[in-house]
């Protein structure tokens, strides 16, 4: 029983693999409802994009005052909005979150939504 505890212990959830995981399993409902329309170009850097998420997009707590990208992922989701995302996970003044992005054209500007890691 003591083995079973100690190999529970080490192994632990990557948390941008889970939100991948998650987000597949829903088979694209995930990205119905609103976002901010974020109008920055399609080459804008990943830090533009997140910096100007937590402008537009206050979370439950408040609006996001300090960040710090510690990962960068693209991950490729499947069902009625498949395609090539951006993840970053962020450690924020509310704990480490995961934004994920994609450019969605000119009218659009840039998809994006804030998730708890």
């Amino acid at each position: 029983m003591v083995v079973l505890l100690l190999g529970g212990c080490g192994s632990k959830i990557d948390p941008m693999d889970r939100v991948l995981t998650e987000l597949s399993d829903l088979h694209g409902t995930w990205a119905t409802g609103s976002f901010p329309h974020l109008h920055l170009a399609a080459n804008a850097t990943t830090d533009q994009v997140v910096s100007s998420v937590f402008q537009s997009t206050p979370l439950d707590l408040g609006p996001v005052t300090e960040h710090r990208i510690l990962e960068v992922r693209h991950l490729v989701l499947r069902g009625d909005r498949s395609g090539v995302y951006t993840a970053a996970l962020v450690d924020t003044d509310f704990g480490v979150k995961i934004v994920l992005m994609k450019y969605a054209g000119p009218t659009v500007g840039w998809w994006s939504h804030v998730y708890d890691a």
